[in-house]
């Protein structure tokens, strides 16, 4: 049973350092060009 907590604390961990990765890439994204992540360039 302690098994599975720590596998299943492990698994929850990977999935948070994945979200907070992919937010950070798009937060870097809008504010390197704004422009582009708002999509009102002319």
């Amino acid at each position: 049973m302690i098994r599975n907590a720590w596998h299943f604390y492990y698994a929850l961990r990977l999935v948070f350092k994945v979200v907070c990765g992919s937010f950070g890439i798009a937060l870097l994204t809008y504010m390197v060009s704004p422009c582009f992540a708002s999509q009102q360039c002319d």
